[in-house]
């Protein structure tokens, strides 16, 4: 039994009932439980979204994160294992691609080893994917267009 502050005394039949409001005692361990897990999913849920528009404002370190190496775009215009590849834009000296759709790898190469249908400014923020020209015979000639680059040359190159 309990005492009230007049002095009577109350027996546990008589207590008042708990509405189940946060921080009462018949708060069980489920209801928090689910409480918590509500917000962990509200929390992840920020955190993968933030992730998201990090991962696409990377686009403007292409320049800088570009490396000079036209092997791995030319396996992705002849095979396409890795998807498409993606002119995204160029700049006096080079033309910058992306392989990848989410692990993004870019890759510079001389203007004149790729002949684009479209040129682009790399700060365009637009791009398109790009595939080996097909000769009428279904054969791909890829001419020499730079005399000092000793890399794989694209040649002529359409939209995808």
């Amino acid at each position: 039994m309990r005492q009230l502050e007049s002095g009577r005394r109350l027996s546990s039949a008589k207590l008042p009932l708990t509405t189940g409001r946060r921080g009462s005692q018949s708060d069980s361990r489920p209801n928090r439980f689910r409480r918590a897990m509500k917000r962990n999913r509200s929390i992840s849920l920020f955190a993968v979204t933030l992730l998201a528009s990090l991962a696409s404002a990377c686009d403007g370190w292409a320049k800088s994160a570009a490396h000079e190496d036209s092997y791995p775009v030319w396996m992705a215009l002849l095979e396409g294992f890795d998807g498409d590849a993606f002119y995204i834009g160029s700049d006096d000296t080079y033309s910058y691609f992306r392989l990848g759709h989410v692990f993004r790898s870019y890759y510079k190469v001389p203007t004149c080893a790729a002949k684009l249908p479209q040129t682009l400014p790399l700060d365009s923020g637009r791009f398109y994917a790009v595939r080996l020209h097909i000769q009428a015979d279904n054969s791909i000639r890829v001419t020499k267009g730079c005399s000092n680059y000793d890399g794989y040359e694209f040649g002529e190159l359409d939209r995808k």
